[in-house]
C-alpha cells in the first residue's frame, strides 16, 4: 500500500521583533529672556538733557540713563531696563511734558573736558544765542570727563 502522502506543513509568519521606538532628544530652545520693564524717573535739579544719571529701579537693580533731549530739572521720563542679552536700548521717551530753559534766565549747559586740560583750566565755551561764555573745569575732573554749568 502506499503511503499516505505527508500532509502540508503549517503556514509560520514571521514575526519580526517590534521595531525600536525611536527616541530623539527634545528640541533645544534658549531660556526665554527675562521681560524688559519700564521705570519712570524724575530729572534732579543738577541735571538736564544728555545728562548721565545712575538710577535704582524698583527690583533694585542699579542703571546709568541719559537724560533725553528735551527733558529738563524737575521733568519726568520713562526708560527700559531688565532683561538678558536685551535688544539695542530705545530712546527714553518724555513722560512729562518737557520744560523749556527760562527764558531769560538760567540754562543748563554740559560741556566735555578736551585733551590736555584738567581741574581748574579755563574754557572758552560758546552758548548758543548768548555767545562765548568762560568757565572753569572743576576739581577732580579729568579730560574726557564732563561737567555742567549754568548759563545766566
Amino acid at each position: 500500500p502506499a503511503s499516505p502522502a505527508p500532509a502540508p506543513a503549517p503556514a509560520v509568519q514571521a514575526r519580526l521583533p517590534p521595531a525600536p521606538a525611536v527616541v530623539r532628544p527634545p528640541a533645544y530652545s534658549a531660556p526665554a529672556p527675562a521681560p524688559r520693564r519700564r521705570t519712570t524717573v524724575r530729572v534732579p535739579a543738577s541735571a538736564g538733557p544728555g545728562s548721565v544719571m545712575t538710577v535704582r529701579t524698583p527690583t533694585g537693580e542699579t542703571v546709568r540713563v541719559t537724560v533725553p533731549q528735551g527733558v529738563y530739572a524737575g521733568s519726568t521720563f520713562e526708560f527700559e531696563y531688565g532683561g538678558n542679552a536685551a535688544p539695542p536700548p530705545r530712546p527714553p521717551r518724555p513722560h512729562t511734558p518737557p520744560r523749556p530753559p527760562p527764558a531769560g534766565g538760567a540754562q543748563l549747559m554740559r560741556v566735555q573736558v578736551p585733551p590736555n586740560s584738567g581741574p581748574g583750566a579755563s574754557l572758552t565755551v560758546n552758548v548758543p544765542g548768548r555767545g562765548a561764555h568762560r568757565v572753569t573745569v572743576p576739581p577732580n575732573t579729568r579730560p574726557g570727563q564732563y561737567f555742567q554749568f549754568r548759563v545766566h
